[in-house]
């Protein structure tokens, strides 16, 4: 069943901890981290870990969490990392967040999927731009926005000739 984001994030909010998994390389990274909700939408992961933040920049990052039962799989990609002397924070935009509850029946067990959430390419590029755009410098964001209106502009009427 799809779910709307805020009730995937209230469960990963109250789960708290988790693993975040990345490739770098050719090489599998896990490590343990604290999971911080935000009003945005958007996860934080704090990690305590020795790794260089500038290796988690613009990732694919999957966050799998545990909790009795529960179990939380998030599938994102990090547009912004902040490291603070040994202690990294990632901001993760969710792409897809499944929620499975463990079933035992007898010796075997099974997973029910009992909510997801997926969300929409266009719309992770569209909150990457917005959070690169708030990066910028005030005189770089109006030629960011005169050079997105021009393009537009240009788009605009090239569709009105055919």
């Amino acid at each position: 069943m799809k779910t709307p984001l805020h009730i995937i994030h209230e469960k990963i909010g109250a789960i708290e901890i988790g693993l975040l998994r990345y490739r770098h390389k050719d090489t599998k990274i896990s490590l343990p981290a604290r999971i911080v909700m935000d009003s945005n939408e958007l996860l934080h992961c704090v990690i305590t870990a020795d790794t260089p933040g500038h290796r988690l920049m613009n990732r694919e990052i999957n966050l799998v969490q545990k909790d009795k039962d529960n179990y939380m799989y998030v599938d994102g990609r990090s547009p912004r990392v902040v490291q603070k002397e040994n202690v990294i924070i990632v901001f993760i935009d969710i792409r897809k967040a499944s929620w499975f509850v463990r079933n035992p029946k007898g010796s075997a067990t099974s997973f029910e999927e009992k909510s997801f959430y997926e969300n929409s390419i266009e719309y992770l590029f569209c909150r990457s731009v917005a959070l690169w755009f708030l990066l910028l410098h005030p005189q770089q964001r109006n030629e960011f926005r005169k050079a997105i209106i021009l393009s537009l502009e240009k788009l605009f009427c090239c569709a009105i000739r055919f």
